[in-house]
Parts: C-alpha cells; sequence; structure tokens
C-alpha cells in the first residue's frame, strides 16, 4: 500500500507532458523554453520532464506579463520625408544629367501614372530620399528664376566643380577657383530645365 500511495505522488510522464500542453508557452518564449530544457535535460541526464513542467510554467507566465513592456523603449512615432517631385521637359534628358554628373541612380520608373504622367524616381545612393521626375505631354513646363532648388553635399566641393567644369557645366560663381580657397564654399548649377542646384563642401 505505501508504495502504490508512493507511486501516485510521483508525476507519470504522460501527466507532465499534458501540464506541458497546457501552460507551454508560443512564439519567442517557446524558443526560450527549448533552449532552457535542453540545458536542464544536459545537466542532469534524464527526460528533465519535472523541469521541463516548472520552466514551462514560470517562462509562459513572464512572457504573458504586462509588466515586461515597461522595460521595453518605445520609439517615438515622427513623419517620414519621402520625395520631392519636379516637373520637366524631357524625363530621359534630366534623368542622364543628375546620373551623369551627380551619381544619381534609377530606382523606379512609371510610364503612366493614375493621372496620366510618366515618372521616375532617381536615388542617390546612402540617402533615403528620392527625387522624382515627371513628365506628361499636355504640361507646358516654364520654370521661373529662382524659384527653388536642389542642395547637395560633396566631399571636395573644388574637385567637385571642376569635373563639372570639364564636361561643360557652367558653375556660378564663375570666379569660384579664386574665391572658394579662401571664402565660403558654396556653388550653383542649372540642371536642362533650368532648376537650380546648390553645391556645398560637406564637412
Amino acid at each position: 500500500m505505501a508504495e502504490d500511495k508512493a507511486r501516485d505522488r510521483v508525476p507519470s510522464l504522460d501527466s507532465a507532458r499534458e501540464r506541458n500542453a497546457v501552460f507551454r508557452p508560443q512564439g519567442p518564449a517557446a524558443a526560450r523554453m527549448g533552449f532552457f530544457n535542453g540545458l536542464i535535460n544536459t545537466r542532469d541526464g534524464r527526460s528533465g520532464y519535472r523541469g521541463s513542467y516548472w520552466l514551462s510554467f514560470f517562462v509562459g507566465r513572464f512572457h504573458g506579463w504586462p509588466g515586461r513592456h515597461r522595460f521595453r523603449r518605445k520609439e517615438p512615432e515622427v513623419a517620414v520625408f519621402l520625395h520631392t517631385r519636379i516637373r520637366v521637359s524631357d524625363l530621359d534628358r534630366s534623368a542622364a544629367f543628375y546620373c551623369d554628373h551627380f551619381g544619381f541612380v534609377v530606382k523606379s520608373r512609371s510610364e503612366k501614372s493614375p493621372a496620366g504622367n510618366q515618372i521616375m524616381h532617381l536615388e542617390l545612393p546612402g540617402n533615403a530620399h528620392t527625387l522624382e521626375l515627371t513628365w506628361s505631354d499636355d504640361y507646358e513646363l516654364n520654370v521661373p528664376e529662382d524659384l527653388m532648388h536642389l542642395a547637395i553635399g560633396v566631399p571636395d566641393l573644388i574637385a567637385f566643380c571642376g569635373g563639372l567644369e570639364t564636361k561643360g557645366i557652367e558653375i556660378w560663381p564663375g570666379d569660384w577657383r579664386e574665391t572658394f580657397p579662401a571664402g565660403r564654399k558654396m556653388a550653383f548649377v542649372d540642371d536642362p530645365d533650368g532648376y537650380e542646384i546648390e553645391l556645398l563642401e560637406r564637412t
């Protein structure tokens, strides 16, 4: 009788598995439980079902504890500046200008947007913001002087301007070779449609 009572107090492997099925957590907690169960089984060389049961119980309870979120840092939600659009008179000509002279690459192209425009997104490697070029045959482009400008930073402005000049790009100010070494390094060039591009030396 005493041996029978002792056997009744020792949980069977089947009953332990049933309890594990009830308390077994899901997702990341399940992965953590499997890892620690492996350590328990390796340490004592046995099946480790008792340790698995209690570990399942406590890991599952902690994983579902609402207070755990207090230890996580919540990143603030902010708006993201995605792209700037400019109208162009020749999509391929403008794309070639920005890619050949300033290092842009074509990220995407759409032959017909919902509004009927042809659109090309240019990306400058290392930057998330893109330049959207838009063309449509029913839009007459007329860019007023000094309407807006793009600004691009380069590591060596004098060397960069020298490269543009050899390609026939006109640079303002015209005396930049004399003024840049001792003064403020800031230049302007125009794209094929007259949009200004400001060039600054990135420090």
